[in-house]
Order: structure tokens, then C-alpha cells, then sequence
């Protein structure tokens, strides 16, 4: 049984931003229950998630509610995907994958609170941590830990989905989870420019 929950979060305006003729800010949110957002424009629905934050928010408040409950999903034997969608220049590596000590995003809080819970509950669970990174550009999965695996296979069958002959790695820290990271984006600036994403 898949839950899929769809969240927004609306970005701070940048330095300068509203000195721009015509730009002004063009939402209004439900501040108390923090479910509706609105396009301020006539005609516009309110539209409804499960849950919005607004510009001030920060990013322990987004990992509590999102990650927290994927992890643990995870460890009660589920499949989680934490999918960051928006325009460029929106917040999405921010709100994903920001490393700045006290500005952590989802991923590395969410990679930490892994390690976390396996030590803490190692009584409960017996947990063997395996890490792949790979991008999606258009019809091709590219393995951001071998780049030369650049138009991999994705088996369905009734267990779920599988990557066939992605690159596998053992994780038994926090740290090595990083390094898995940092590697998989040292290596999307060479994935970009052969895939021509750009």
C-alpha cells in the first residue's frame, strides 16, 4: 500500500527581489493549520496539501515532519522516496540536500537519523544500510557512482521496482554516507555535460 503526501514550501524573497517592478508577492498561506496555499490572483482556488510552510520556515521543521516518518516507514519495511520537484532557483537543493551545520537538509538528516536509529534499536532491528546515487534525465537512469553506466535498466516485478547492475555500496556510518553523496555529485557535472542536460 503506497501513502504518497504532497508538501509545498515557499521560499524566502531574495535580496532585492521585490524591488523589481511588477514582483511582488504573489501567495497567501494558511499560517495555523498550514494546509491551504493561494495564487493571489482573481479566480484563484485555495489549494489544499498536506502540509505548507511558509518563507520563515526552517529546516528541522520540514525534516520532522517528512523525514522522521520516511525513515521510520523504512524501518517498519517500507519503500520511502522523498521526491524534491519545483522551477530552478526555488529552494530544492536547499530544502534536499543542504550540508551548512545548522542548515542541514532532509537527506542528511535523514541519512544521520538512519545510523541514529540503527544503533539506538539494534536490539530490534538487524539493519544493513546499502547506498546508490543515481539521475534521472529524461528516459535514462545514470549511475552517478560509475558514470559509464549511463542508460541503466529498471526491472518491475511483484517485489517492486529494481535498477539492474546499479552500483552498490555498503554504508556503516553516517560519514560513509556523505562520502557516497559527495562522490555521486562530483561526478553529475561530468554525467550533465556527456548527457547534455544542460
Amino acid at each position: 500500500m503506497s501513502k504518497i503526501k504532497v508538501f509545498v514550501r515557499v521560499r524566502p524573497a531574495l535580496p532585492g527581489e521585490f524591488d523589481t517592478p511588477g514582483c511582488v508577492n504573489c501567495t497567501e498561506l494558511e499560517e495555523v493549520s498550514g494546509n491551504w496555499i493561494q495564487i493571489v490572483k482573481d479566480g484563484e482556488p485555495k489549494r489544499y496539501f498536506s502540509r505548507v510552510w511558509g518563507p520563515k520556515s526552517g529546516q528541522e521543521e520540514l525534516f520532522r515532519v517528512v523525514g522522521v516518518v520516511t525513515v521510520n516507514d523504512l524501518f517498519e519495511g517500507y519503500d520511502g522516496t522523498i521526491f524534491v520537484y519545483g522551477q530552478t532557483g526555488t529552494g530544492k537543493t536547499y530544502t534536499l540536500g543542504c550540508t551548512v551545520p545548522g542548515l542541514e537538509g532532509v537527506q542528511p538528516c535523514c541519512l544521520k537519523y538512519i545510523f541514529e536509529k540503527r544503533d539506538k534499536e539494534s536490539a530490534k532491528y538487524e539493519v544493513q544500510v546499502k547506498g546508490y546515487y543515481i539521475q534521472l534525465y529524461r528516459d535514462s537512469v545514470q549511475d552517478l557512482i560509475d558514470p559509464t553506466k549511463d542508460n541503466l535498466v529498471v526491472k518491475v516485478d511483484e517485489t517492486g521496482a529494481t535498477i539492474v547492475d546499479v552500483t552498490k555500496r555498503d554504508l556503516n556510518s553516517y560519514q560513509d554516507a556523505l562520502g557516497l553523496v559527495a562522490e555521486g555529485d562530483n561526478n553529475r557535472v561530468v554525467a550533465n555535460t556527456k548527457m547534455n542536460s544542460a
